[in-house]
């Protein structure tokens, strides 16, 4: 197949939303007059006809109604280029915060498929558009310009394949979080910073290796539970989101979540949030996420890294 006849094929969604949308709104707008009529003198006189004709137009109506639904959740998808350039930005944003300076990575899942997006072994500062590689579940490069990525893909390969809800993985060598991780202390919840990564002291992965076997990730994403972030002893960490935008602000949380909590030890102890303190601060971050990610402490992070970092 050339490629001519590949863009006689080619999906167009823009043309289909609009179809569609127009076809629903015209219905919609139609209904009340179609009942009407169905109900009128110039009607089927046998009721049975006027019954069908009304399950019928309800059916229709239905069924675009569906459709308009599910075109728009499709529409809500971002596109395979717009998840790449949000690719290439989140490595910018972790060498920015030397979270991943020059060692460390980040990926994001291909919605609604088996697949995800990552680069090319190459330090995250200095990662463009064509160092990006699509890797299966099991972190097996399939498409792109290179046919090697990251020894520790399993990393994000095995979250993938046992948290569905997780979109995006990262793994960063942060300097605060590897200092706490070396004395065992995990991230407790004594912060807004810390909060926002879970409810409970983030787990801390004590086995020393480096993370290049299923097994390995496995058991690191059995430690994620209800949070999402684990700190690995004397490396770094792994953090998780429901988005790029989320895993790469968070990233950064995390680093600075240390940062407090060993400045808060040297001068006495750490007093971790009361369930009744986090109360409070969970309920106004639901209210935030339920307003869109621009609203979130993490979709405002990322306009900025965006505006200085273009």
């Amino acid at each position: 197949m050339d490629d001519k006849q590949k863009r006689k094929i080619k999906f167009n969604r823009r043309k289909f939303l609009k179809s569609v949308g127009a076809t629903t709104i015209g219905t919609i707008l139609g209904f009340p007059s179609i009942l009407k009529y169905a109900r009128g003198e110039r009607m089927f006189s046998r009721p049975v006809f006027k019954r069908f004709f009304l399950l019928l137009a309800e059916l229709v109506l239905s069924f675009l109604v569906v459709c308009a639904f599910l075109t728009e959740c499709i529409a809500q998808q971002p596109s395979i280029q717009q998840l790449k350039d949000k690719l290439i930005m989140a490595n910018k944003i972790l060498d920015a915060e030397g979270l991943a300076k020059p060692l460390g990575h980040i990926s994001v899942r291909i919605p609604n498929t088996e697949t995800f997006l990552i680069t090319r072994n190459v330090a995250p500062g200095m990662s463009v558009l064509d160092d990006i590689l699509v890797c299966n579940i099991d972190g097996k490069v399939i498409e792109g310009k290179y046919s090697r990525t990251f020894s520790e893909v399993v990393i994000h390969s095995e979250i993938y394949k046992k948290r569905k809800d997780i979109q995006s993985v990262a793994h960063t060598h942060s300097l605060h979080v590897i200092a706490l991780s070396m004395t065992e202390t995990p991230i407790l919840p004594a912060s807004f910073e810390a909060i926002e990564l879970g409810p409970g002291p983030i787990a801390i992965y004590k086995k020393i290796a480096f993370i290049d076997k299923p097994e390995q990730a496995s058991e690191i994403c059995d430690l994620l539970g209800p949070n999402k972030a684990v700190m690995l002893k004397g490396h770094g960490a792994v953090i998780v989101g429901k988005s790029i935008e989320e895993t790469t602000i968070l990233s950064y949380k995390l680093e600075l979540a240390a940062r407090l909590q060993l400045l808060a030890a040297s001068i006495g102890k750490i007093a971790p949030f009361t369930e009744d303190e986090k109360k409070p601060i969970n309920e106004f971050l639901e209210a935030v996420e339920k307003r869109g990610v621009t609203s979130t402490s993490y979709g405002r992070a990322w306009l900025y890294y965006q505006h200085v970092l273009k």
